[in-house]
This record gives structure tokens, C-alpha cells and sequence, in this order.
């Protein structure tokens, strides 16, 4: 899938945190994917730590199988 295309999806599934700091990013950096995770990642300054607390922390909810607890630790691993 195209990097603009996957950047204009992200977009509406971002917190309302996120949403007003994407705010200040110009309309060319919004089409790539990758210049919006580095600008919220260095936004909210999230260290390796924090990743590892969370990861560490996860656990299934009532009304989620337990494939989607283990592709939800995945995208937790990969970040």
C-alpha cells in the first residue's frame, strides 16, 4: 500500500492528543507515515522504558481473543 495512502488512513484513528499535534505538521509531511511516527514519537517522548512498561503490563481483555491479545503484544514488541 502506498505510504500517503497508509498516512491518510492512520490519520482519523489517532487519539485527540495526537490529532492536535499532527495539527502543526505541514501537508507535505502528513503523506508520509514515517515523518508522523518520528514527530509523535519525539512529541510525546517515549523512551524504550515506557515501551517496556506497556508491553509488560498488557493484558487480554474479556472481549478479545486471544489472537488479537497476541497480534496487539506484536505491535507492542515492534515499536
Amino acid at each position: 500500500m502506498p505510504h500517503n495512502i497508509r498516512a491518510k488512513l492512520l490519520l482519523p484513528l489517532l487519539s485527540p492528543k495526537a490529532k492536535s499535534l499532527v495539527s502543526r505538521v505541514s501537508a507535505r509531511e502528513l503523506d508520509d507515515v514515517s515523518t508522523i511516527k518520528e514527530f509523535l514519537l519525539r512529541e510525546f517522548k517515549l523512551t524504550h522504558r515506557e515501551y517496556r512498561v506497556c508491553f509488560s503490563a498488557a493484558t487480554r481483555a474479556l472481549d478479545e481473543t486471544h489472537i488479537l491479545f497476541v497480534s496487539r503484544l506484536k505491535n507492542l514488541f515492534s515499536i
